[in-house]
């Protein structure tokens, strides 16, 4: 279970810095003054001493077990940088299933190493590496192991992983990623999507998927030729019907800031269950750059 978490974290993380060196290379079908503005406003969106956030998250999941399952969640918080970094977020809604609705409440703060959760009514406390230890505990890894990884994923990779991911460096992400642009009331909005069939098919990703597709079968200690772990991607690709991942980042062209962000994630997947399992999801995001920071700990709660 680990080494297969610890292959697709470090090859997420190798995605999340090869993309921002593609987008760098090519203008995904923009033109040179909109992809200039792209570019400018997500570099000024990340500079930022205080940035208060609200979202609504909608979700939908059917054909697994217990029925069809739902979720309507709202959120707030603000994040504060500096030398005692501070992020807050209050989460409220509900969530449905077979047996009924539950409702959803969820606070949690963060003082510099300091965390604090409310489930519920109850706050309990904890510094960052008792927490990554109980969660490391609970995934068969001790805290340091887990903050070892967290800090550099390529820590926990065995040691037949690193070729595979290593041949990431070698995906051209452009192939796969679009962007267009739409105006409406005078805020640009861009779509970024990306062609997840042909990402999962790509010949440099089959490596990577196919040793996590072993590990999650019990193979991982059996080698297994290149042509083994092509065919092993290639199971995961017929799996889905649907996969579509759209970003829309709505721009101010006065201020070259995005102002909100919508995520939407589709999903389809076929032959794993007698009815298909479809994962909708809109994850929807206004930002409020230079709010006011107010986070402090919650009276009386020890910190563990």
């Amino acid at each position: 279970m680990m080494k297969k978490f610890a292959v697709l974290l470090a090859a997420a993380a190798l995605l999340v810095l090869m993309v921002p060196g593609a987008l760098a290379q090519d203008t995904f079908g923009l033109n040179a003054d909109d992809y200039a503005l792209f570019e400018a406003a997500n570099a000024n969106s990340a500079e930022f001493n205080s940035l208060g956030y609200s979202f609504v998250l909608a979700a939908a999941v059917s054909g697994v077990d217990g029925g069809p399952l739902t979720a309507n969640l709202n959120g707030s918080g603000v994040i504060g940088v500096g030398a005692d970094p501070v992020f807050s977020m209050l989460v409220d809604g509900q969530i449905s299933e077979a047996l009924g609705p539950i409702d959803a409440a969820l606070e949690l703060r963060l003082l510099g190493e300091t965390v604090y959760v409310r489930l519920g009514e109850e706050w309990m406390g904890s510094t960052i590496d008792g927490l990554l230890g109980s969660f490391g505990a609970g995934m068969g890894m001790g805290g340091d192991d887990m903050g070892g990884m967290m800090d550099d994923p390529m820590s926990a990779l065995p040691p037949e992983a690193m070729g595979a991911l290593m041949g990431l460096s070698m995906l051209d992400t452009s192939e796969y990623v679009s962007i267009s642009r739409a105006d409406s009331d005078g805020v640009a909005v861009f779509t970024t999507s990306l062609d997840v069939l042909g990402l999962l098919s790509a010949p440099e990703l089959a490596p990577v998927l196919g040793m996590a597709m072993a590990q999650g079968m019990g193979m991982g200690d059996a080698a297994m030729s290149p042509e083994e772990l092509e065919q092993m991607s290639m199971m995961i690709g017929m799996l889905f019907s649907v996969a579509n991942i759209e970003l829309a980042q709505s721009i101010n062209p006065n201020t070259q800031l995005i102002e909100r962000t919508v995520l939407t994630l589709n999903l389809a997947i076929e032959g794993m269950t007698p009815e298909p399992i479809t994962i909708d999801v809109t994850f929807d995001v206004a930002l409020d750059y230079n709010a006011a920071v107010d986070v402090v700990a919650p009276e009386g709660v020890a910190v563990n």
